[in-house]
């Protein structure tokens, strides 16, 4: 109060006022721009508060390190977004690709090629600019012995490459997993064990006849996980799904699944819950602290989930998770100084049908969906065991997906990043005919911009607003329609590839073929 006049918050200097409402969440400065015009033009006079509400609204984070001015890197994000909204990309680029129709990883914009002598790493340059000179990329390589070489994966955030190599006769395990240093041909520094036997003496299993294609490994962060299909287990057949925490030593979990059950694939989706699908539809929510007391090494089940039934003639006979990249990006990794949130991601599961794999469909869940649905799961049945039942699709599904039905020929064919994906639509060659170019589908899952596209604030361009609906209890119909309403886009100009390699914040990777349908090249599209 000064001379007997008391103040309001609007009373007060500029800078005070800027000042307190640095410490507001972003949803309160919304709501604060609504009380009256003084705060209103008060906020928005203030670049860095209008960039942490643009952040908030098209669910990025900032990257740290930028030497950038707030208000460049707010107008270089709404640049971006707006390209992606109008499906302008500014600059596209072409890499060849060194061996023609080799076995290829992407992880963080990273490109890693398995030849029979080495694992060849590329890394484009984030900016467009840098391509015309070839010779500046990152390219390096690892020696590896192909004849025991069975898979590979690797993350350039953590300098990690992880080789799964099958053993010679003789000795007392069957696989060795391998942690190195992705730039130097040594041993992780980080790694509690340079290498991990397997089967280790606690899975109890015997993996001597194991077929190379039913081994799979997949790191996330702090974890690596190995499943290994149809092992034998005193007489029968089992899934065994072995995860380490690769820089903590003797830390490893075991869960055995029944091969029967037909164990699809598995993923990590937080620091400490993994999420397994199988074949008869059921995804399977575990943890990986807390095991039970009478099993310590265990991976302990918290929740199962219904995928949506199927007609009698029809059944699973392949579903898998899309890749999920390591967001934990720094520069020069990612190509812009912000990226999508790491609680703003989707998981993909594509499934096909035993009848044929051009019939099936692909869902999205966010993935922050499972670790909202774990208390709704253990309010309605307690504790979850082997044998309790599953939330059904239809107390689920319908509230939280995306989906999407059709004719699904390859896995590759589509990508994610945040709520964002990109996805090649058509057949790149229908019955046998010559190969067809397709077009590029952009949809957006961002319940921010939904929203705000239905009251009327919209991107000028060709984006338009598919309202979804409940799916169809009738599975014969079809299998389903789509669920929670989304943005698309479609763009004009048609892309001779036959796939998605990867997308981050600002990049699409395609993948380009010659006549024989073998993949030559990469194109890089830059939605700046």
């Amino acid at each position: 109060m000064i001379h007997g006049v008391a103040l309001g918050l609007v009373d007060l200097p500029v800078d005070i006022l800027l000042h307190i409402l640095v410490y507001f969440d972003v949803y309160d400065l919304v709501r604060a721009r609504r009380i009256c015009n003084t705060l209103r033009r008060v906020i928005d006079s203030s670049e860095k508060l209008l960039y942490a509400i643009d952040l908030k609204y098209y669910r990025m984070i900032h990257l740290p390190g930028s030497a950038s001015p707030i208000a460049t890197r707010r107008r270089l994000l709404r640049q971006s977004e707006t390209a992606w909204q109008k499906a302008e990309y500014s600059q596209r680029c072409h890499i060849p690709f060194p061996y023609p129709d080799a076995h290829h990883k992407w992880s963080c914009g990273v490109l890693g090629i398995a030849t029979p002598e080495e694992i060849k790493f590329i890394q484009p340059p984030p900016s467009p600019s840098d391509h015309t000179d070839t010779t500046a990329w990152r390219q390096w390589s690892h020696k590896i012995d192909e004849s025991g070489m069975v898979d590979h994966c690797f993350s350039p955030v953590q300098d990690l490459l992880v080789l799964i190599i099958r053993v010679h006769q003789g000795e007392d395990h069957d696989y060795e997993v391998s942690f190195r240093s992705l730039s130097e041909d040594k041993v992780h520094p980080d790694a509690a064990s340079a290498v991990l036997k397997v089967p280790d003496a606690q899975a109890q299993v015997d993996f001597e006849f194991l077929h190379y294609s039913d081994v799979e490994g997949k790191l996330f962060g702090d974890y690596f996980g190995l499943i290994c299909k149809n092992v034998r287990l005193d007489g029968a057949t089992v899934d065994v799904l072995q995860v380490w925490k690769w820089k903590a030593k003797d830390w490893c979990q075991v869960k055995l699944f029944d091969s029967e059950d037909g164990t699809s694939d598995f993923c990590l989706i937080a620091n400490d819950r993994l999420l397994v699908v199988n074949n008869t539809g059921e995804l399977m929510l575990y943890s990986l602290v807390d095991p039970p007391i009478d099993l310590p090494n265990a991976i302990q089940l918290i929740a199962k989930f219904s995928l949506p039934a199927l007609p009698p003639s029809f059944y699973f006979g392949y579903i898998h998770f899309s890749d999920n990249q390591d967001y934990s990006f720094t520069m020069p990794l990612c190509s812009s100084w912000f990226q999508a949130s790491p609680c703003s991601q989707l998981i993909a599961i594509n499934a096909f049908s035993a009848r044929g794999r051009d019939r099936g469909f692909k869902l999205y869940i966010g993935q922050n969906t499972f670790l909202e649905l774990e208390s709704t799961y253990t309010n309605l049945y307690g504790i979850a065991t082997q044998y309790s039942r599953a939330l059904p699709w239809s107390a689920w599904g319908p509230q939280y997906t995306w989906f999407f039905s059709g004719n699904l020929n390859s896995y590759s064919w589509h990508s994610s990043h945040g709520f964002r994906t990109v996805e090649l639509i058509g057949d790149i060659q229908p019955l046998g005919g010559p190969l067809h170019p397709r077009q590029l589908c952009i949809r957006d899952f961002n319940p921010h911009r939904v929203i705000h596209y239905k009251v009327g604030n919209r991107t000028k361009g060709h984006e338009q607003l598919v309202e979804g609906g409940s799916p169809n209890s009738d599975t014969h119909n079809h299998f389903l329609t789509d669920g929670l309403p989304y943005l698309e886009i479609t763009t004009q100009e048609k892309f001779l590839a036959s796939g998605i390699e990867f997308m981050d914040e600002s990049r699409v990777f395609l993948s380009l073929v010659n006549e024989d349908r073998v993949v030559d090249g990469i194109e890089v599209l830059y939605f700046r």
